[in-house]
């Protein structure tokens, strides 16, 4: 909180798993299918977003649906009715040298003031279909634990001292709030630390 408070509220819950697999794995090389949502606008922000963070994390190599060399998948389905397609999953591995691949749903997004990102992402072995890494949240700007987390967002990965809105334009923006929402679940992929 900004000020001292009796009360301050608890940051959203992030709900995460990590496989020991992971682990293992050295930045794997990762497809990110687009994620689903009945609106395809929102979908390509929030996946363009979440590509843009699973790079800035290192800890996987993202390689974006909307990349020339991605282009294929237009012609496959990937995950249909909860369930990812071997032939599909072959077919990235192949073509693109994936190890691995990003599947998931925006569960709820609002792009007006006060915005709204749900997602629920799972990171995928393309060798054998297992679950590798997911995470699941509702992000909602009228919480006050998530203005919180937005305010330590925008002091360390956007302030530059010369915006008007500070870290208001995080409510402004629907772009700079779905970065915020996928670089909070991107932030579940990093081991925890000890």
């Amino acid at each position: 909180c900004e000020v001292p408070r009796l009360y301050c509220p608890p940051p959203p819950k992030i709900g995460a798993y990590r496989s020991h697999a992971l682990a293992r794995l050295r930045r794997p090389r990762t497809l990110v299918v687009p994620l689903r949502h009945p609106n395809r606008q929102a979908s390509r922000l929030v996946t363009e977003a979440l590509v843009v963070e699973l790079q800035k994390s290192q800890i996987v190599e993202p390689i974006s649906p909307y990349a020339p060399e991605a282009r294929f998948l237009e012609d496959l389905a990937v995950w249909r009715d909860g369930a990812l397609d071997v032939r599909a999953l072959t077919a990235i591995r192949t073509r693109l040298g994936a190890d691995a691949v990003v599947i998931g749903t925006i569960t709820d997004y609002r792009p007006y003031e006060p915005p709204l990102v749900g997602l629920r992402v799972q990171l995928v072995s393309a060798r054998t279909g297992k679950v590798l890494w997911g995470a699941e949240t509702c992000l909602d700007a009228r919480d006050g634990g998530v203005k919180t987390l937005m305010r330590h967002y925008y002091a360390r990965r956007l302030a530059d001292g010369g915006r008007d809105y500070g870290w208001r334009i995080l409510l402004a923006s629907p772009r700079h709030f779905a970065q915020f929402a996928a670089y909070e679940v991107v932030s579940t992929l990093s081991p925890p630390e000890p």
